[in-house]
Formats: C-alpha cells, structure tokens, sequence
C-alpha cells in the first residue's frame, strides 16, 4: 500500500513514475502472484463520518448522542479527520468536553453557539494552542525542528537544543514526549524525526513571532549548524543552505556582512551544481549586497573578483541582460590584469550579441576591438589576401600534418581567447561574413597549436567552418569533411563531457556528414 498526496505529486513526480512502472509490470490481468494496481481516492470525510469517528472516539452508542459537537467540528475542519483531532484535543483543553468521573463518560454541557466560540477558524491556533501548553523544552523542540526545513536526526536535534541551553542527556526523553502528543513521529527507515503533519511545523513556526527574538534564534541556530558542516563535509550541504536562508533573512547588525558575504557566494555555486539557478542569482545578489554593506568591496579583491564574475554569468542566464553588462563594467574598470577581465569581456560582448536586441552586428565589432586588448588585429572586412596570409601561416604551424593532430594535444579547460573567437566567429556567421568568420577560424586554431593545448570551443570553430564550407559551395566537401572528421577527432578528449560529446556526434552524422557522401 503507498499513500501520497495529489496536489504534491504531479506526472513528472519519481513516485507518479514508479507507480506507472508498476502498474506496466503487472498488466491488466489479475493472477495469484501478480495482481492490477488499483488506485483510491481518498477525500475529505462527510459530516455522518466524522459523527460516527466522534461518537465511536468518545465511547457513544450513536452519532446522534454528538450531533452538536459533530456540526460545530465538521464546519471548522471541514472532514479532515487530522484538524477534527486536533479540534477535539483543544475542547478537552479547555475543558468544554471533558471525562464524567461519576458518569464515567465523555460529556459536554455547553451550548453549540459555546462550542464554536471555544474553537478558533483556523487549526493553526489550535494547535498553537496545544503546543504553548506543553513544558518550555517541549516547545523549544518542536519550535527549532520547524526551522530546519528536512528531517532532523538524533544528533542535529541534540547539538541545536544544546545551543539553547537544553540538556543533551534530556534530549531523547524530550523526543518520546513530543511523539506522544503526536506532534513528531519517528521514520524506521532512516532514523530521523519528522513532524506528523504540514500544519504543526506551521504552527511551530510561528510560535516565536517576527521580531529580534526570533532573529536572535536563527543566528544561534545557523552559526551551529555551520559549525556542524564544517565538522561533517560530507553532510555539509543542507545545513549550509539553511544557515544561508537564515541569515540573509535576519536584521544585518546580527550577522557579520562580509561572512554572510562569502557563505552566500559559497551556497550560491552549491546550486549551480544542482542546477538551480535562481536560487544562486538569489544567493549571489545577496551576498554583493552585503558585500556592499560591509564596506569591503574591492579591498577584499579576489573574493569581489569572484563574486561579480559569477554574478555576471548568473545575470546573464536569467536574461537579466542589462545588470550583467553593468557587472561587466564593474570588473573592467577595477580588476587590474587581462585574464581577470577575461570574463567581463565575453559576457559583454554576449549582453550585445545575444541580448535584448541580439545586435550581432555590434557584437562582432565589440569582439574585434577586444582582440586587440589580447594583441590581436582582425579586420572586419578581411580582403582576399588576408585570408591567403591566414592560410599560409595555419599551414606553417602544422607543418604538413592534417588536422586531426589537434587530437594529440592536451585538453585545456581553462577559458582562453579560444572561446572569444567561437563567439565572435558565430556572430560574424550570422551576419553572413563568412569569410571573417574562416580568417578568425584559422587564427584561433593556429594559435591553439601555438599554445599546445586544446579546447572544446577549438571544436565548436572546427564544426562552424564545416558547417560554412558546406553553406557556401558543396564543390567543397573534402574541406569541410577534414574540419568535421577532425571536430570529431579531438571531441573524443571530451568524451566524460556526455552533453558535448553527443552534441557534436548528432550534428555531425544527423546534420553535414550526410550531406557530403
């Protein structure tokens, strides 16, 4: 038997999938080993169930006997046999329902206009309610658990009571208590503790409300649960996601600027690795302004390097064009070498290429003023001539030898020049300046073979000029067969990086080769 909730799981879900595997595996066909999945609805409990539940649970002989505490519970519950439970912990609290020791039997005496009073609209206080009348270090349990947003095991609940003044030996005994007001439960299956439903952890939350006590209590939380993945980097991630959250959302005089700075910097390149961009444009924006609160930006050099660089590709990636290009100027005008603008400048020219107004136009002439930073001269119109010097010398480097022999260097995976002449040689390709798009072709595999190392974007040249070979005259197929046979030639020192590798084996044989046999 599996349970889930509908609105949590959705057809892209894991479970949604599993379930469908199991369903193909076991077919249509019922057989003694093998039986159909079936699937049930299970909704909200009518108004006749949960008088039955209330009666049966108060040891009534029918639901006519609770009819009017069923009425008043059902309207403020409306059938969730959760909230009815909580409902009725909280008229026993307040004794509007209450065990007859001379009856020997549940009872209440109040009118239905009293009983609705006694109960609030929303189950949230309720179970506030249950919570603030358990002992202090009860509460203070349930109230730290709601601010870890996973499961908690044993020893993280132990270490962040500890932190506020708990008893760790009290910490088990503490648990057991939480468990049998059913407020936490126990999972066998990995060991931790989880609250028993959404609206506890809500309501645990909101114990403590907004305001400098609650800030103070997220610091000590976050600053111990940044001690523990400091001691524990193999179970580091999630508690320095959720000592990020904590503090970026705390008064700034709590939390030194330029450390919260360089946590968010460091939580920000965590998502990146879990693809979730967003939240690291979310990270890396807040850690430059506290960067920029701490007074420390550019005196703390090559963390503000690193911070803005990374900022202007996360800017760029959400299409947030203009603050990558304003980023982009920041690096230009305060780093100090050519390799670290090295950044600044390709996203510059990517912010005019492929931006808003995607002038690829400007972008090529931005590129070709770049160059010359790097000793570079193209021009943008290059004469026959300049393309039959271009020859001469990319033949002088490889003296005689194919193509392919870019395949014997080394990989590099460090961003070169190489990747600015790609970019600039794509751009020129859009713009139908094909014979500057070859001249910069050229220019960047010579130098590649010059430096001794090669690049992905060294393939990415060698599959455009394929590409334009063909476009321009399939009188010139071997060419572009040499540049494609060695695309894929030194693509194989890239075979670990699956996305490139099938990227360049489906444009090749799904796309040119075809078309030169």
């Amino acid at each position: 038997i599996g349970a889930y909730r509908s609105n949590e799981v959705n057809e892209d879900h894991s479970f949604h999938q599993f379930m469908n595997e199991i369903e193909k595996a076991r077919g249509k066909d019922a057989t003694e080993d093998k039986r159909p999945v079936s699937r049930m609805n299970v909704c909200d409990l009518s108004p006749d169930d949960i008088g039955e539940f209330i009666a049966d649970t108060l040891g009534k002989d029918s639901p006519s006997e609770v009819a009017t505490l069923t009425e008043v519970v059902f309207k403020k519950t409306i059938g969730n046999i959760f909230f009815v439970k909580q409902a009725l912990e909280e008229l026993v609290r307040k004794n509007a329902l209450f065990y007859d020791m001379i009856l020997f039997s549940w009872q209440y005496n109040v009118s239905k206009v009293q009983l609705d009073n006694y109960l609030s609209d929303d189950v949230i206080d309720l179970i506030k309610s249950k919570i603030n009348g358990l002992p202090t270090e009860i509460k203070m349990l349930v109230v730290i658990m709601s601010f870890i947003p996973n499961n908690a095991d044993l020893s993280t609940i132990r270490t962040l009571l500890e932190g506020e003044g708990v008893d760790g030996t009290k910490v088990e005994k503490l648990i057991s208590v939480a468990i049998e007001n059913v407020l936490i439960l126990h999972l066998a299956e990995t060991g931790n503790y989880a609250f028993v439903h959404d609206k506890i952890r809500e309501a645990s939350y909101g114990i403590i409300p907004e305001g400098k006590l609650r800030d103070e209590l997220l610091v000590r939380i976050s600053n111990a649960l940044f001690d523990m993945a400091s001691a524990d980097k193999a179970n580091s991630e999630w508690a320095l996601f959720v000592s990020a959250d904590h503090l970026n959302s705390v008064a700034p005089e709590l939390v030194p600027r330029i450390k919260l700075a360089r946590l968010n910097l460091r939580v920000a390149k965590m998502n990146l690795a879990k693809g979730a961009t967003l939240n690291a444009n979310a990270n890396l924006n807040a850690g430059l302004k506290c960067l920029n609160d701490s007074g420390e930006k550019w005196k703390e050099y090559k963390f503000t390097l690193c911070l803005l660089n990374e900022l202007i590709k996360s800017e760029y990636a959400i299409g947030k064009y203009d603050l990558a290009s304003a980023h982009a100027q920041d690096v230009l005008e305060n780093s100090t070498s050519r390799d670290e603008k090295f950044t600044a400048y390709f996203y510059k020219i990517k912010t005019i290429g492929e931006g808003e107004k995607r002038d690829y136009n400007n972008g090529v002439l931005e590129g070709l003023n770049i160059y010359k930073v790097y000793g570079i001269n193209i021009p943008n119109s290059p004469k026959g001539i300049d393309l039959l010097k271009e020859n001469v010398r990319l033949k002088m480097v490889l003296r005689k030898r194919p193509l392919n022999m870019l395949s014997e260097l080394p990989r590099s995976e460090v961003s070169t020049v190489c990747k600015l002449f790609h970019i600039i040689a794509q751009y020129a390709t859009f713009t139908k300046n094909q014979e500057l798009a070859a001249l910069i072709t050229k220019r960047g595999i010579r130098l590649s073979l010059q430096k001794g190392v090669v690049s992905q974007d060294i393939v990415r040249l060698l599959l455009l000029e394929n590409v334009n070979r063909i476009a321009k005259s399939l009188s010139r197929a071997k060419q572009a067969f040499a540049y494609g046979c060695a695309a894929e030639k030194v693509s194989e020192l890239f075979r670990d990086d699956r996305s490139f590798y099938h990227e360049v084996q489906v444009l090749l044989y799904a796309g040119t080769f075809p078309l030169l046999r």
